[in-house]
């Protein structure tokens, strides 16, 4: 008789699996990586999804490193009249994206190209017809988000390299700056933060349309998202003041709303949305990619908000267990509260939010998944999963970056 442990599966193994096996296979329990931290399983498809015979065609990378490659160009030059001793400054001004444009996994620029593919004529849905400047447009804005997140959350680092604001505080000090070095890093980030916004809506403004009308409708939806990510960032922002006594219920209903208007639509379901308007889809269209985008939006920050308690610094770039040192009111957080032992809410609540150490997280950890709230998030994460697999299926979309996307988000470690 199989041991429970014999259930599991890593998924770095079945990462390996060729693609063709893991059409076939159905994996109970969870999955372990070699560091011992939990992860949610990946997807696996029970048939032949549409498009499959171009999954492994489509070049992520090389779309990735065209919208890098374009990214970087612009800020390498000052985009007005300046002089030379301005453009100086320009230089240190930038130097702290450097690295922070060159890491992204451009998980939003890939949507808008798949929606882009969903709509646009045959001649057009090659990888080397695909929207560039409007990838390039909301990566930027992108930038500008987690500059700001940075900021809010009092970050050190992000993507294994120091956050913006950190980076400009070395900044001060390594040149004898006068003042106060946390102060200027806090500042100037938001600048750069609000710069990057300017400079996203600008290259949009020349992204690439089928028609006048269709980049007019790409436009408007491009700034209801960038308003509607200010708008989720203040819930999250509010979230964080909300005590952790409070009704958990109501508190994963809260995280929801976060998890919707701050990350879900924006880094899925627009992107696709804005890459099929830019092609000249219809009404109709982006209805049914809304039916698509919505709960994969949602599993993918779901997923993310895993990585953040679970992940693997090395692999993510970002500190072990930061999500509960900073506190955040997340899902996961709230379903814990929700099942955890009168004892253990009240060690989370004296903890979360603190600098804990290894020994505090390992311990938080353990709460999760023994509580079984880990296992309830994993369920939500493969419930959106699949019906956002079961209407792409159904509505015959026809993207092989589309489903080269979800292939690697449903097995994603960073």
């Amino acid at each position: 008789m199989r041991s429970k442990d014999s259930a599991k599966v890593c998924i770095c193994n079945v990462v390996s699996m060729p693609l063709r096996v893991r059409h076939i296979v159905k994996i109970f329990g969870r999955s372990r990586s070699p560091c011992g931290k939990y992860f949610p399983l990946a997807r696996m498809w029970t048939t032949k999804p549409i498009g499959y015979t171009e999954i492994m065609r489509f070049d992520l990378n090389g779309f990735r490193h065209e919208v890098t490659q374009f990214m970087q160009g612009k800020l390498a030059t000052v985009p007005w009249p300046t002089t030379d001793s301005a453009s100086e400054q320009y230089a240190q001004f930038t130097a702290p994206l450097e690295s922070f444009i060159a890491s992204g996994k451009r998980t939003r620029a890939l949507f808008l190209a798949a929606g882009w593919q969903t709509a646009a004529p045959q001649r057009l849905q090659g990888s080397a017809s695909l929207p560039i400047k409007a990838g390039s447009a909301v990566e930027f804005f992108q930038a500008a988000a987690l500059v700001h997140d940075d900021i809010i959350d009092n970050a050190s680092s992000r993507r294994g390299f120091d956050s913006v604001h950190v980076n400009f505080a070395k900044r001060h000090q390594a040149q004898n700056l006068g003042g106060s070095s946390a102060h200027y890093g806090l500042s100037s980030a938001i600048l750069l933060g609000d710069f990057l916004v300017s400079i996203s809506s600008h290259i949009f403004e020349k992204a690439e349309a089928i028609s006048l009308e269709a980049h007019a409708q790409a436009r408007s939806l491009f700034h209801s998202m960038t308003a509607e990510v200010a708008f989720g960032q203040f819930l999250d922002n509010r979230a964080q003041y909300t005590p952790l006594d409070a009704d958990p219920t109501a508190l994963v209903r809260n995280a929801f709303a976060v998890l919707l208007h701050k990350s879900a639509r924006y880094s899925v379901e627009v992107p696709l949305l804005i890459g099929a308007t830019l092609a000249g889809c219809d009404d109709d269209h982006r209805q049914v990619l809304s039916t698509v985008g919505c709960p994969l939006g949602e599993a993918f920050q779901l997923r993310d908000d895993v990585l953040g308690v679970f992940g693997d610094p090395r692999v993510t770039g970002k500190p072990s267990g930061g999500d509960l040192i900073e506190g955040k009111r997340t899902v996961l957080i709230g379903l814990a509260l929700q099942r955890a032992t009168p004892a253990q809410i009240q060690l989370l609540q004296s903890v979360l939010g603190t600098q804990m150490d290894a020994t505090q997280i390992d311990t938080v950890r353990e709460i999760i998944s023994d509580s079984g709230a880990y296992a309830e998030h994993d369920r939500l994460i493969q419930e959106r999963e699949e019906l956002a697999y079961q209407e792409l299926e159904r509505k015959n979309l026809d993207s092989p970056l589309l489903f080269a996307l979800l292939e690697e988000l449903a097995n994603r470690t960073a």
